[in-house]
């Protein structure tokens, strides 16, 4: 990191940031800095992880204003990376102020969620978990190379309410006007929230990419205005300085769509400061501007991001949609597959209640009931939905991993049991010897250690267990 920051830089925001904040900018927090992450509802509870914390020796806080979130310091305890607990889904590291924008979004239970630009699938989880895993969220991302890492998120975390796209997010204005109950749009942007965190950041940061950013910004927003069903929400955000990318873009959806439009006051939020800027430069914003949140980074505070949430109040509809060839999904007969599951695990069928499964590309895949529905007549072409659940062989059925995480907590028989040192080999994809292996049957198992499930193994007869876990997901640190 350099120990001034570049010129263009400091002059452009002298105004905004006092001389010491600039001057702190310059330094990388050390390596003993927190770590954020939040817990899966559906998988534990912050009691339980207050409990693992205290186990492992981490100094842990709790997040003010993010129920189930902790910040952990680095260096005290095992690294979170390396536990049972993280391989197994049980939290997800994730930035405190990325937490917000879903948690400000606030979506109802079975309601229909666009996340715009969603890669690597942070805040698509998060939206997942706050729903329980009902309705249906499209996570639509424009770039292949990060689809791979929303699609692992996904599965890592047991979303079988979330549909993936890969395109330009633009499209959903025109092909899906007043689709959706809530628009997440965390726009891609300069990203000056990153400075303290990226020793190269300087190497690609310019002045003149902003005003660029800023024009694709009003791009997706009018997408997400189309899109967006009369009286439904939209909630915008970046993590940059950069008044245009922020209060600028808001101040422009008023100016030009103002009659169809409120930006809503950010309620129950008490720790965050509101501090969105009512002037830049030459430009003084319109008022309602000020509700938005806008922190700017402080001496002690390096973060920055800008959250608006906004209230569609008046439809715009100007064109009907343009049809798309969708992806092909060819409804199953659960009793055709679920049965000889939920015999082999011994798994409530209250756990697939209001599921659906679905044959793509001869991969069985389960999903909400919501999902299944609101896809029956979408117009877009969709790469994937729901939770893979798994394929036939010619050797038998055989069940994917993502879903053996999901429901090895849950199973009463065939499930392979470790103790503390094989749960630890297992998650770094070695082969393991389980301690109940006298109560199994010759083949697929599921694999779990203190209640947590790690995922699937082959049992030929007796110990030791072939480990199943795709490379993807086995720890290497571990």
């Amino acid at each position: 990191m350099p120990k001034t920051l570049p010129s263009a830089f400091s002059t452009r925001y002298d105004h905004l940031l006092t001389s010491e904040v600039i001057g702190s900018l310059c330094y990388i927090p050390p390596s003993g800095k927190e770590i954020s992450l939040r817990i899966h509802p559906q998988r534990t509870s912050a009691e339980q992880f207050e409990q693992t914390a205290q186990a492992y020796g981490w100094k842990i806080q709790p997040i003010p204003d993010c129920f189930g979130s902790f910040t952990v310091v680095r260096g005290t305890g095992p690294r979170v990376t390396s536990t049972p607990e993280y391989f197994a889904g049980l939290f997800y590291i994730q930035e405190s102020a990325s937490m917000l924008p879903p948690l400000i979004l606030n979506p109802e239970l079975h309601s229909a969620i666009l996340d715009m630009t969603a890669a690597p699938g942070s805040k698509t989880t998060q939206l997942s978990h706050l729903m329980n895993n009902t309705g249906a969220i499209i996570a639509n991302d424009m770039d292949p190379r990060r689809m791979k890492a929303l699609a692992f998120n996904i599965e890592k975390q047991g979303c079988r309410n979330v549909a993936l796209r890969c395109g330009d997010a633009c499209r959903f204005g025109e092909a899906l006007p007043e689709t959706f109950d809530y628009v997440l749009l965390d726009a891609p942007c300069s990203a000056e929230g990153s400075i303290t965190k990226d020793p190269t950041y300087f190497t690609y940061w310019h002045e003149n990419k902003i005003p660029r950013l800023a024009a694709l910004q009003k791009e997706l927003l009018t997408a997400a205005l189309k899109t967006c069903k009369t009286g439904g929400t939209i909630v915008y955000s970046t993590c940059t300085i950069a008044p245009e990318e922020n209060e600028g873009v808001i101040d422009w959806l008023l100016e030009n769509y103002g009659d169809f439009v409120e930006i809503e006051p950010i309620k129950d939020f008490p720790s965050i400061p509101r501090s969105a800027i009512s002037s830049w430069q030459d430009k003084t914003f319109n008022p309602q501007v000020n509700k938005a949140i806008h922190l700017i980074p402080t001496a002690d505070q390096h973060e920055s991001f800008f959250i608006a949430r906004i209230k569609k109040i008046k439809s715009l509809i100007s064109n009907d949609p343009q049809p798309v060839n969708s992806l092909t999904r060819k409804l199953v007969n659960q009793q055709v597959i679920l049965p000889q599951i939920l015999a082999r695990f011994s798994l409530a069928p209250t756990l697939f209640a209001d599921t659906v499964t679905t044959e793509i590309n001869e991969q069985y895949w389960l999903s909400g009931q919501d999902l299944h529905t609101f896809l029956s007549d979408f117009p877009l072409k969709i790469d994937r939905s729901g939770m893979p659940l798994g394929r036939e062989t010619q050797k038998g059925f055989r069940m994917a991993f993502p879903f053996a995480l999901a429901y090895a907590q849950h199973g009463k028989q065939n499930v392979a049991q470790l103790d503390e040192a094989n749960a630890r080999q297992f998650i770094r994809g070695n082969t393991v010897s389980c301690l109940n292996e006298d109560e199994l049957e010759a083949g697929q198992v599921l694999v779990a250690h203190e209640g947590m499930g790690l995922g699937r193994a082959l049992f030929t007869g007796e110990n030791p267990l072939k480990n199943q876990t795709p490379p993807e997901f086995v720890l290497r640190n571990g």
